[in-house]
């Protein structure tokens, strides 16, 4: 008798313990999946970051955007194994770029796997021209490079425009294709911003994203450390979210010498 008591003893204090590891557990893998909230509401504090500046590219001023534009690394005209997948392939293939405003005038050119972007940035420049009095139809020619291959018909503009003063750039584009070695390679806008930057080194440029720059979401620090690594340049001075009143940005940098003297 005393035997089956010990041993209930021992199997329930075995249960106690093993009763304990599993609330640690399920509470390591709420708090997990719950993050931050759950902490602010047990605690009380909260230690949640606040949501970025979203139009964070209108508070540089123009002169730290110069003075950043001087720290594009050389390395920028040097071939690595990414260039040579770039240059690989024929671009002279992928037409389709669809031109608005005053073809006399310099371009703007913007990049994004959807097509319906086009509407909402002619709603921007209107908003330019109603809030500000600068027609962009008249002062640019508008260039989009849009659908699956936008960025493959952006580096082919790029290739055969000299005359680009402002480029608008989704990061991510899902443009694919393959090269003359049969692989495929896919563009993103960073690497659309490198191009341009290897033709213009001061080139005025901006990523607009509905993604917020969050360099803890893995999926987008790799565009972020691509171009920084690649140009030495901060890309949260060429961010601009796309869901903000971007227009008022994108006025700020297409008027900068007017605005600023």
């Amino acid at each position: 008798m005393i035997f089956w008591t010990n041993l209930l003893d021992k199997l329930e204090s075995v249960w106690n313990f093993l009763k304990q590891y599993i609330t640690i557990t399920v509470d390591k893998d709420k708090l997990k999946e719950d993050g931050l909230e759950l902490i602010k509401k047990k605690t009380g504090i909260s230690l949640k970051k606040k949501n970025p500046d979203k139009t964070k590219a209108e508070n540089y001023t123009q002169d730290e955007i110069s003075d950043d534009k001087q720290t594009i690394s050389d390395n920028i005209s040097n071939l690595d194994k990414r260039d040579l997948e770039v240059n690989s392939i024929d671009y002279s293939k992928y037409k389709g770029i669809q031109v608005s405003g005053n073809t006399s005038n310099p371009t703007i050119l913007i990049v994004d796997d959807l097509d319906f972007i086009i509407k909402l940035y002619k709603s921007d420049f209107n908003s330019i021209k109603r809030d500000f009095n600068k027609d962009i139809d008249n002062d640019y020619c508008i260039k989009f490079a849009t659908g699956p291959d936008c960025g493959f018909i952006a580096i082919n503009e790029i290739n055969n425009n000299d005359n680009i003063k402002f480029a608008l750039l989704d990061i991510t584009l899902g443009s694919v294709a393959k090269n003359s070695a049969g692989e495929f390679i896919e563009l993103d806008g960073v690497d659309i911003a490198i191009h341009l930057l290897k033709q213009n080194p001061h080139l005025d440029f901006l990523f607009v994203s509905g993604h917020t720059m969050n360099r803890l979401n893995p999926n987008m620090n790799k565009y972020y450390k691509k171009f920084e690594d690649k140009t030495g340049l901060n890309i949260e001075n060429y961010y601009l979210y796309k869901n903000s009143d971007r227009y008022k940005v994108i006025y700020e940098r297409l008027y900068k010498e007017e605005i600023h003297g």
